[in-house]
């Protein structure tokens, strides 16, 4: 060969090289699974306790027993990483053979009656059992939070224990059940202001 026949030989193979080693990475870009919200722990503070006391009987477990009935705990201050958008269904996990009445999340600060979202009362549960709060329901959610509220009910003698307390993204499942509520919202909504729009109206009287 001569040296120009050499020296396109040369450059072609390195095009077809580079073109190779592009094509590559083009895969295992479109390989990488796009970036998902990570859960935030959440773990429960013997600070500001009311009617309660609290064992930590290992690494994100609790045993809660309520003594009046105004029990409630905090949590200790909650990630500076919480996106509320993202990060705003409540999950844990817990064991309560009594089960109890009734159990409400306040976040804040401040901590207010505003700023509350009642969940599902407590099922008795002699296994564990997942319980989930999705707080994304509160128009005030958005605005975020530092510290989270738990009341157990309004029965004092209760005993439950909880763990793996968490926030985390919703799943398939709950972003399903949002968008129907959302919907049944805009119904409701729309009704009420037709309804509002019709009784405003004067019709003329005639016998």
């Amino acid at each position: 060969l001569t040296n120009r026949a050499r020296h396109w030989r040369i450059a072609a193979e390195g095009d077809s090289a580079m073109a190779k080693l592009c094509v590559a990475a083009l895969f295992a870009l479109w390989s990488i699974p796009p970036a998902t919200a990570q859960e935030i722990a959440l773990s429960l503070s013997q600070s500001g306790m009311h009617h309660v006391r609290i064992s930590t009987l290992g690494e994100h477990e609790y045993e809660i027993t309520t003594t009046g009935n105004d029990p409630y705990v905090f949590t200790a201050p909650v990630s500076r990483g919480l996106v509320p958008s993202k990060q705003h269904v409540i999950e844990f996990e817990y064991f309560c053979p009594s089960g109890l009445d009734s159990f409400e999340v306040f976040f804040g600060p401040p901590i207010t009656e505003k700023r509350k979202v009642v969940g599902e009362p407590l099922p008795v549960s002699e296994g564990w059992t997942a319980y989930t709060v999705d707080l994304a329901k509160h128009a005030l959610w958005h605005t975020g939070c530092r510290v989270l509220r738990f009341d157990f009910g309004r029965r004092a003698n209760r005993t439950i224990r909880i763990r793996n307390i968490r926030l985390r993204p919703p799943n398939a499942y709950e972003r399903k059940v949002a968008a129907e509520r959302e919907e049944r919202e805009r119904r409701d909504r729309v009704l009420d202001e037709r309804l509002r729009g019709y009784l405003a109206q004067e019709f003329p009287c005639r016998v």
